[in-house]
């Protein structure tokens, strides 16, 4: 923490020393940290960003089909 230069306009929102994360900072364990919690997401079922994009983009897809069916038939055509 020591090596970055941060502009902090009051001295209240600057890092403490003593704090979790920033005394004895290890990259190894932020990595770890973070697969400890991708596992504990999936183990519990808790959506992730790129499993909400996909259904997001399945429900543009039914929506699209609704439409374009709905379409067809006021033309009076069958899909």
């Amino acid at each position: 923490m020591e090596t970055v230069k941060q502009i902090v306009s009051d001295p209240i929102h600057s890092p403490c020393k003593d704090m979790a994360g920033c005394a004895n900072f290890k990259p190894e364990l932020t990595a770890k940290s973070a697969q400890l919690v991708r596992q504990l997401r999936k183990q519990f079922g808790f959506k992730t960003q790129a499993l909400r994009e996909e259904q997001r983009k399945d429900r543009l897809t039914r929506l699209a089909e609704y439409q374009a069916r709905r379409d067809m038939y006021a033309q009076g055509g069958v899909l």
